[in-house]
C-alpha cells in the first residue's frame, strides 16, 4: 500500500464526523494493507503494524532523532507519490539507528536513502522516496 494512500485515510478519517463511517475509513484501510498477506509473513505483519500505528498517530520506532527544526527547510516536491508503508517503516527504523543528530532536510533524506525530492499533498505530508 502507498503512504500516500494511508494519509488520505488518515485525513478522511480527521474530515469525517461519523463514527461509523470512521470505522469503515479505517477498516478499509487495515484490509488494503493486509491484502496479499501469508498467516506466517513477517514481512506483511510489520507493514500492517506500522499502517495501523500511522492511523493511531504514532510511531513504531520510539524515537527517530528528527525534530521539527530539521524539517523546516523541505526539498521541493517529487512529481508521483511512490513511497510505501513498508519503506516508511523502513526508513524510520533505520533514521531510529542513526547515531548523533540530522539537522539538514538533505541529511534526514540521505539518513532514510531517498531522494531529496518528496511530494507533498495538501495537508502537508511528504510522500515519495
Amino acid at each position: 500500500m502507498r503512504f500516500v494512500e494511508l494519509a488520505a485515510t488518515s485525513a478522511a478519517v480527521a474530515e469525517t464526523s461519523g463514527r461509523r463511517a470512521k470505522i469503515e475509513l479505517l477498516a478499509d484501510a487495515l484490509r488494503r494493507l493486509a491484502a496479499g498477506a501469508s498467516a506466517s509473513d513477517p514481512e506483511a505483519e510489520a507493514r500492517i503494524a506500522a499502517g495501523a500505528a500511522y492511523l493511531a498517530g504514532e510511531l513504531r520506532q520510539r524515537q527517530t532523532g528528527v525534530g521539527g527544526a530539521s524539517l523546516r527547510e523541505l526539498p521541493a516536491p517529487a512529481p508521483v507519490p511512490t513511497l510505501t508503508v513498508a519503506r516508511v517503516d523502513a526508513a524510520l527504523q533505520r533514521l531510529s539507528e542513526v547515531a548523533g543528530p540530522v539537522h539538514r532536510p538533505s541529511g534526514v533524506a540521505s539518513s532514510m536513502r531517498c531522494s531529496p525530492r518528496p511530494p507533498r499533498t495538501s495537508s502537508g505530508y511528504s510522500l515519495a522516496c
